[in-house]
């Protein structure tokens, strides 16, 4: 086990999502892992009835898995000494949890138009659904590689992340203008349509910091501080 100052030696070319865990981190981690403790019931009732049994839920289970374990770490961490291994694991978690929010996202909206368009009319928006689920998991595979260290690869992971950051903020952009798009062209459910657009509407959100957030190499920036973390992703994603 290593110290923070450590990790920071290590890791410090990488510009992670959420920081270094410090003291700071401890509170904010506690009461978002309650939170999510609170809302597990629901989920798991909704995964296991029968009229829900979608992969829809397994994919927010996943998430919700994610994040869990992404916050019980930030809060050991915050109080503890850490490495390495275990900043990798944190920052893994962090960046993977809200690609299993963005598949989820386009298969509503594809069921949502599926329900009015008729079938003879329907060929491309099944396209554009596959291509967000093929972006969604390239950007996958680009998180998972992106958290391996490797001190020759530096600048190549570093856009590596940041690319596959650009790349979920392009799939949630996507996916809510065709949203917007197929609203108005088919009539669809203004309730349901409304519905899809407060939750495409927090996605581009906390797409767009995490893409301002990677980009910026000022320590200093509004974009790199705790507070921006917490409210634009952690809450966002809630």
């Amino acid at each position: 086990m290593t110290s923070l100052q450590d990790a920071e030696q290590i890791f410090g070319d990488f510009n992670f999502t959420g920081g270094f865990p410090t003291s700071k981190d401890l509170g904010p981690s506690i009461l978002f892992a309650i939170l999510y403790g609170l809302s597990a019931p629901v989920l798991i009732w909704r995964i296991f009835r029968k009229q829900d049994r979608t992969i829809i839920f397994v994919r927010l289970g996943l998430f919700w898995l994610c994040r869990m374990a992404a916050l019980i770490m930030r809060a050991i961490m915050a109080k503890n000494t850490y490495g390495a291994q275990e900043t990798a694991a944190e920052v893994c978690f962090v960046a993977l949890g809200f690609l299993f929010l963005l598949d989820p996202f386009s298969d509503l909206w594809k069921r949502h138009v599926d329900s009015v368009v008729p079938i003879s009319e329907r060929p491309w928006v099944l396209k554009l659904a596959l291509l967000a689920a093929v972006a969604t998991a390239i950007a996958s595979a680009c998180m998972i590689s992106g958290a391996v260290y490797d001190p020759a690869k530096v600048n190549s992971l570093k856009a590596l992340r940041l690319s596959s950051y650009a790349l979920a903020l392009g799939v949630a952009g996507l996916v809510f203008v065709m949203l917007v798009v197929t609203h108005f062209l088919y009539k669809l459910d203004t309730r349901r349509s409304a519905y899809l657009f407060f939750i495409g509407a927090c996605l581009v959100i906390v797409a767009s910091y995490r893409v301002a957030q990677e980009s910026s190499n000022n320590r200093n920036s509004p974009a790199r501080s705790d507070v921006a973390f917490w409210v634009l992703q952690i809450t966002f994603e809630l």
